[in-house]
């Protein structure tokens, strides 16, 4: 029933784009709600399938919508980061690879002006996140002075570092395995999404 609901209210959203009277009188003023149901259902969704469409619909939704998702941007990238944090148990790749586009398409909510500005910061941030990971594959012991956390905006999901001197190094290997394979995956949609966004048959609605 959930995917059902949320395939056909995101398809009525997206397909009527040429339709203005519509899209200004149904579209537009529930728009928001509908990504906040995706957004609250994917947030304690553990089904594998439903959790990739809700994130694959809102992609979709927030790069039409761009202009209506700029509040959303916090909670919308907080559950993206929570996903591509990785896990010991090996993060679904149907679902970091869903993640990882919808945290890459964001950056369209910054405008014009400050969309390009978000795309480069994300793109730091996350370069700085797989250094990270790849650092503490490479070592056995943890650098004095040196933080196991990241300095990026990662760190603001309190991550858990794990230096690779953990207590239960396999655990950690894993974990930082998880986090070099999500943070790679997430450097390429962030590449793909320029290519997308340079196409001209992919339009942001405006009303």
């Amino acid at each position: 029933m959930w995917k059902a609901a949320a395939r056909l209210l995101s398809y009525s959203a997206l397909s009527t784009t040429t339709l203005p009277d519509f899209q200004r009188s149904v579209v537009l003023p529930n728009i928001s709600r509908l990504s906040s149901a995706l957004h609250t259902l994917a947030e304690k969704q553990r089904d594998e399938e439903l959790l990739v469409l809700c994130l694959e619909s809102l992609t979709e939704i927030v790069r039409v919508f761009p202009t209506s998702h700029r509040s959303m941007t916090d909670p919308l990238s907080r559950l993206c980061l929570r996903i591509l944090d990785g896990s010991t148990r090996s993060t679904p790749s149907s679902i970091a690879s869903a993640a990882s586009r919808l945290y890459a398409s964001l950056h369209v909510t910054g405008g014009k002006v400050g969309g390009s500005a978000l795309w480069r910061k994300g793109v730091d941030e996350t370069i700085v996140f797989v250094r990270k990971a790849l650092g503490n594959l490479r070592t056995s012991y943890a650098v004095e002075g040196e933080s196991s956390s990241i300095d990026c905006k990662f760190v603001l999901l309190d991550l858990k570092g794990i230096p690779p001197s953990s207590n239960d190094p396999l655990s950690s290997v894993s974990l930082e395995l998880d986090r070099l394979r999500c943070g790679v995956e997430l450097l390429c949609r962030f590449l793909q999404s320029v290519e997308f966004f340079c196409r001209s048959d992919v339009k942001p609605y405006s009303a």
